[in-house]
């Protein structure tokens, strides 16, 4: 269990999720037995069996909610989310940008994930470290927006060419839990620092 744990992880630091293509008529709405194809944020004129005509607009909401067992957040809506099990009872979600911004959260069945912490903070950071970046780690606290708090570590690497952070917190669950990883750069852009604070912001754990 424990190596395919560890492989997920490293594995995700090379993954680059595309944003998904907000052209073309992927949407179809359906008024009366008519059926229109709908691209996102174009307007699309159509006369309905009645003879009425209308102008329809697909929007994309700015923001996206996301749930699965144990856990719930938003997100902006130009990113999505993968989601996969990468052994039995063990089940990751991920977010990531095409500048290195990662979000990760594995649930775990019956691993207590306060354990993990320290294992994960090393895995998320070592490489940087042999390829020449400084690295400073603290015990650090989020709180939830319901007032509980979790615990963990928050990591900076120093390197040549950028800052990056990275934070790993745990919360336990039963006979399991949950371990929230995010790594992103200091001096990411806006969008890139709003994945972090929307997701931080919403986040609920059960």
């Amino acid at each position: 269990m424990w190596h395919k744990v560890l492989i997920a992880i490293v594995a995700a630091l090379a993954l680059v999720i595309p944003h998904p293509a907000l052209a073309g008529a992927d949407h179809t709405l359906t008024i009366d037995g008519t059926t229109i194809d709908l691209p996102i944020g174009e307007d699309v004129t159509t006369t309905l069996k009645d003879g009425r005509t209308v102008t329809l607009r697909l929007a994309l909401k700015p923001v996206l909610s996301y749930a699965a067992k144990g856990l719930a957040f938003q997100y902006p809506s130009g990113l999505s989310v993968s989601a996969r099990e990468i052994d039995r009872g063990i089940t990751q979600h991920m977010i990531a940008t095409a500048t290195g911004t990662m979000l990760i959260l594995q649930t775990y069945d019956d691993i207590n994930t306060t354990t993990l912490i320290d294992l994960m903070t090393g895995k998320m950071t070592d490489d940087d470290v042999s390829a020449g970046a400084t690295r400073e780690t603290n015990p650090h606290t989020r709180r939830l927006q319901d007032g509980s708090e979790i615990s963990g570590t928050r990591t900076i690497l120093k390197a040549s060419s950028d800052d990056v952070l990275v934070e790993v917190h745990a919360k336990r669950q039963g006979k399991g839990g949950v371990l929230l990883i995010t790594r992103h750069d200091l001096l990411s852009s806006p969008e890139d620092a709003g994945l972090i604070e929307t997701f931080w912001s919403t986040l609920k754990l059960d």
